[in-house]
This record gives structure tokens, sequence and C-alpha cells, in this order.
């Protein structure tokens, strides 16, 4: 929403402009206003362990082009966040809407005798109690800000995301410090995976496994092995630790090596750091999959006076030589991207507080407007919907009367895996429609679909089913239907049965199963409809009942267990 308010992406000067302000809390002092391309920090209170500034900016939304109501103002509180993200990765200081959690996290000691970890003994300048400021810091503050706002929107994404991880890690430090050491490496993780597409090679595959395959894989004729090492290549934890390693590297310069070294004591050198990267990555995995902690070394303060730590000749990074990592990497990120001063972008359907939702069928389902045979799918299940909530409520049913009306003119040259969820919505809306409402001559219509009607698909068990009528289908045909359905039915564009009447459909198998004397079969299917039906207890009591007397269940119960809960 920063970015949003600095105009870049309006395409007018027509606008809403509201000046609002906010407060912040830091450890950071100095004396006079910081004026920045998008908000102005100002100080309050300084040269204290906690300063006090106002955040002033213009909250400025376009106008809508076709008139009437629009919004005015919004996201102020995601501004002063982000905006408060900016100042403590520019301005190298701690900033937080509460003063309370500066002084939490910027603490010389701990606050009582089971506060384990002090923030400031594992991270420095950032965690300090007091940093002052100088004329120098804030010109590049300012620099950095306008550079952070002109990147293309997708990189202000990926930065802002990094920045509230990075923060998140200093913020956590106190209760879980192998959490935060973990959420460090993430920051970097996010960026690489962003914005790299690193492709590995042989060479990068782990040497002692790789020695193992290329015995084998060199009796094989050469194209042969080569394929082989080509789908071995694919596996997804390989390309994403040389992607990280990779990216890292792409991102750090000399400098770090150089004058951002200078008074740093054991300081990473770079011949150490591709194997400590390494080690960092195994363990945020070992973390992340078996909660396993970071080395322990790493926890005591004073090894955390150094970049790196050794161990059985590992290097290992800690906290300290992993935060300079962080802000060096996401630094050089961000000056090297190009800047862009005005750009397309879809700004109002990304706006705080809104979400997308899918609409209830009954707003969609009738719309005829650019209808395609493909759509009969989601037509079907739209309408199931309803006619489930019309069974179960006596509600009324939506007038399809021009959609079917459609339908007739599309099912004779659609392909049949359209035709199929087509007729069965024709179907079923005349069955259930009052007689005014039918379509002229829907029977008529039917009767040359009547083949399809008879052929044993998910969408005709649903049918025969609902009407009433026996299947003639064998079980083991019924079973094969279903399960394919089962298969797909989280699929996007795939049929969606709704819960009442995929209840049925479960409890129809079981009771062929018991007419055809299977009792197990019967028994395995309604305890799978029981389980199926959580939180339905009307339900799974009458599936219970039946199944103890071994008779078959009514699914017009089922249907109208809702109306007697």
């Amino acid at each position: 929403m920063l970015q949003v308010i600095s105009g870049k992406f309006f395409k007018t000067d027509d606008r809403y402009r509201n000046n609002c302000k906010g407060i912040s809390y830091s450890n950071y002092s100095w004396v006079a206003p910081i004026r920045t391309c998008i908000a102005t920090l100002e100080p309050v209170s300084t040269y204290l362990p906690v300063s006090s500034y106002v955040i002033s900016y213009v909250n400025q939304i376009e106008k809508e082009s076709r008139g009437g109501l629009g919004i005015v103002q919004t996201g102020n509180t995601e501004i002063i966040q982000q905006f408060q993200l900016l100042c403590m990765f520019g301005l190298k200081a701690y900033f937080d809407i509460d003063r309370n959690d500066v002084e939490l996290q910027c603490r010389k000691s701990p606050k009582n005798n089971r506060d384990d970890y002090v923030p400031s003994q594992y991270i420095q300048r950032i965690l300090s109690t007091q940093i002052m400021g100088n004329s120098s810091e804030i010109e590049y503050f300012i620099k950095f800000v306008e550079k952070v706002i002109d990147l293309p929107r997708d990189k202000y994404e990926s930065v802002i995301k990094y920045l509230n991880n990075y923060k998140c890690a200093l913020q956590i430090m106190s209760h879980n410090v192998d959490l935060s050491y973990s959420i460090l490496v993430y920051c970097l993780e996010s960026l690489c995976q962003d914005h790299d597409r690193y492709n590995p090679v042989w060479q990068d595959y782990p040497e002692d496994q790789k020695s193992k395959l290329d015995f084998h894989l060199d009796k094989i004729e050469n194209k042969t092995g080569a394929e082989i090492r080509k789908i071995l290549l694919c596996e997804r934890n390989l390309k994403l630790r040389k992607r990280y390693i990779k990216f890292i590297f792409e991102n750090i310069d000399n400098t770090f090596f150089t004058t951002e070294s200078e008074k740093i004591n054991n300081a990473i050198r770079k011949s150490e750091l591709e194997r400590a990267l390494q080690n960092t990555y195994n363990m945020r995995s070992g973390f992340v999959h078996q909660l396993k902690p970071i080395m322990k070394q790493l926890k005591i303060p004073q090894i955390n006076e150094s970049e790196v730590f050794f161990w059985e000749n590992e290097p290992y990074l800690t906290f300290k030589g992993l935060f300079r990592i962080v802000q060096h990497v996401l630094n050089n990120f961000i000056w090297k991207q190009e800047s862009v001063k005005t750009e397309d972008y879809d700004w109002r359907n990304n706006l705080p507080g809104i979400i997308m939702v899918e609409m209830v069928p009954e707003y969609w389902v009738a719309a005829i407007k650019d209808l395609k045979p493909a759509m009969a799918v989601k037509k079907y299940s739209g309408f199931l919907n309803n006619l489930q909530k019309a069974i179960l409520t006596n509600g009324g049913l939506i007038n399809l009367s021009v959609l079917l009306e459609k339908y007739e003119a599309l099912i004779p040259s659609s392909k049949k895996k359209y035709q199929i969820p087509m007729l069965a919505t024709y179907c079923l809306y005349n069955a259930y429609i009052e007689p005014k409402g039918k379509r002229p001559g829907y029977q008529q219509f039917l009767d040359k679909y009547q083949q399809l009607l008879d052929e044993c698909s998910i969408e005709m068990m649903i049918v025969w089913m609902i009407l009433k009528q026996k299947w003639d289908w064998s079980v083991e045909e019924c079973v094969i239907h279903y399960n394919n359905y089962k298969k797909k039915k989280f699929k996007k564009f795939f049929l969606k049965i709704p819960l009442y009447i995929e209840l049925c459909l479960i409890i129809e198998i079981a009771n062929i199963y018991l007419r055809n004397e299977k009792i197990d079969k019967y028994e395995e299917w309604l305890d799978y409809a029981y389980l199926d039906a959580a939180g339905k207890t009307k339900i799974q009591e009458i599936i219970c009942t039946h199944k103890n007397k071994k008779d078959e269940v009514d699914i017009n119960s089922i249907l109208k267990s809702k109306k007697e809960s």
C-alpha cells in the first residue's frame, strides 16, 4: 500500500488526498525531520533510549473513472507498517508502533530469571539500546526509500515480504532462538526463489551419491545415462539448495569481505562462505522437518561475537554472520534493480481488506453470457448445490429456463463429456420445477438422448438417485465411477457434489451391496459414509442404526435429517 500511495500506478491526477499521521518509536535518535519521497519522519522526543516519531504522509487514491461512490482512503495501518520496515532496514535501527516492543527488543540484560536470550547480545547495532544518527545515514536512507518505491511491483512485494520476516526474526528471538535463526534463512530463500531461475548441473549432485551413480551410469549407453542424470537433477531439494547458495553469491560483492568487514571479530572469509551457507541451509532444514534445534554453541552470546564458528572443521554462521549476509544481500538486490517511475498494475484488487471469495451459485448458474459447453460441469455443480438447498429447506430453484433453452442448442454439437452434465441439469431441473416452469417439449428432447441418460456416469448416478429410481448398473461399475470422482474431486474444474447428495451416493452403493448380500462391503461403505458425515450427528445416528439392523438406509431420511435437526 505504501507504493500505491506514491501514485506510480495511477492514470490521472484526479485523486482523493488525505493528510495522515502515525506514531512510531525507535532506538534511533535524530533531531530534524527526515523527508523522503513518500513520507516524513518527524522526531517528537529524542536523545532518549526510546525516541518517538510522527510519520506524516499523503494517502492518495485515484478516483473511479466511471463516477459514483469510490474508496476515499484505506490502508493506513499497512502504510505505517511498511514505512517502518524501510526505516528499520535503511537506518539499521529498530522501529515499532509499540514503545514497549522497542524497549523489549533493545534491552541490555535479561528482564527476569527466565529470560534466556537477550536479542541485543546476538545482533548488534540494530538492537542497540540507543543509536545516535548522523547525516550520512540520513542521506542514504532518503535515497534508499526512493529506490524501494521505484522498484517494479513484483520486486517491491518481495522486498516487503523479506523485511516483514526480517523483523519477525528479531521479535521472536526472545522466545525461540532456533526459529529466529531459521526465519533469517527463510528470508534469503524467499528472495532467491522469487527472482532466480537456477538450473543445477550434475556436478551439483552430492558427491557421495554422485560417485556411486556415476559408477553404474557410465556402463549405460551415453544418451540414456545423460537422460537419467537429467531426471535426477529435477529433484526439488537439490535445486533449492544450489539456487539458495548461487543467489547469495550473486548478491554479495567484494566490499562484504573488505570495507564492511573492518573491525569485525573473526569475519567470514570468502573461501568459507559456500560451505557455511550449506551448513546453515541444513540446520534450517533440520528445524523445519524435525524441529531439530540449531547448534547449542550458536546460542552462546560470546561465540556470537564472531561471524563464523568452527566445529569438527566445519564452518557455521553465527547470528552475527547470518544477519550481516541477510542485510548485505537484500541491499545489493535492491540497488541492482531498475527504477520504474510509472507502471501498469491492478492496484484496486490488491487494496488492504479485499479478499476473493466464490459467489454462491444463485448469482451465476443461470447466466448465459459467453456460455461454452466446457462450462457445463461447473453449471451442474452449482445447480446441484441449489437443488440440495431447495430439498433441505423446501425452498425454490433458480430459474434456469433461459440456460436450458441454450443447452437445447448446444447439446447436439457438443462433446460427450459436456453433453452428460448438460443433460443431467436439464433432466433434474424439469423433474423438480413446477409444471409452468418446465421447458416446452422437454421429454421429447430427452428421449433423443436416452442412451446417454442410461449410461453409467457419476452425473447420471446422481440423477437417478435423486429421482428415486434404482440404478440398473452393476455395483462394480458404480464404484469405479465414484472412485474416479474421488480421485479428481479437488481439481479446479471438476465436478463438485454437495455434501448431502454425496453422502446419499455413498449410502446407495452400500444399499446395493446389501441387496447383493455382500455384508462386509455394505458395512465398509456405511462406515465410510459415517466418517464423511462428520458434524452431522443425526445422519450418523441413522447410519449407525441401519448398520446394526443390517437393513437399507432410506435416502430420504438423509435428506430430511437437516429439517428435523
